[in-house]
């Protein structure tokens, strides 16, 4: 018995239909990219601002890893660390879970020496264009790099251990305890 599969019954799509189709996928991608690209220049300009709070040349946020090298100044860092953390995800798996972790660590660094509470930080890690914004264009003070919770690790920079920085005795509340970390 010999049988045979025919697709007689299929509708290809007319020139007008697909060039329909194409234009209306291009017009979201471009959507997309315009977007993506309002995104991106907002995140460059609340960097600046933020870098210039905290004493940095602003210039430093159009300079891909360099603007990670100095986020990572600011948050009480070494520089170099937050240049070779990235890194870590070529690893598997546990690279990436590395890289992860020392990114959400950074934003907590920034939140703090800005005075800002975890919840802060946690608008920092997944919100960051935002919150960055607020950070650079707010009412929030650079406190210094001595006021960097990572002033007690190993990833500390030498102005972090020193406890000296640009506005380190303008903390506007010393004795203020952070309840989601201090569990009070």
């Amino acid at each position: 018995m010999h049988s045979s599969y025919s697709v007689s019954n299929t509708t290809a799509l007319t020139d007008a239909e697909a060039e329909g189709l194409l234009g209306s996928i291009m017009a979201v991608m471009g959507v997309v990219w315009i977007l993506g690209l309002a995104v991106g220049i907002i995140t460059i300009i609340a960097m600046w601002k933020v870098f210039t709070k905290a004493g940095k040349p602003g210039w430093h946020s159009l300079i891909p890893f360099l603007n990670n090298y100095t986020l990572g100044e600011i948050a009480g860092i070494k520089g170099w660390m937050a240049l070779v953390a990235p890194f870590a995800g070529i690893v598997p798996f546990v690279g990436g879970i590395a890289t992860l972790a020392f990114t959400i660590y950074m934003m907590y660094c920034i939140a703090k020496v800005f005075g800002k509470e975890t919840g802060f930080a946690v608008g920092l890690i997944f919100l960051n264009p935002i919150f960055m914004a607020i950070l650079g264009f707010g009412g929030a003070n650079y406190l210094g790099a001595g006021a960097s919770p990572a002033k007690t690790t190993f990833l500390a920079s030498d102005e972090a251990k020193a406890g000296a920085g640009a506005g380190a005795a303008a903390a506007p509340n010393p004795g203020k305890k952070d309840e989601w970390v201090d569990g009070k």
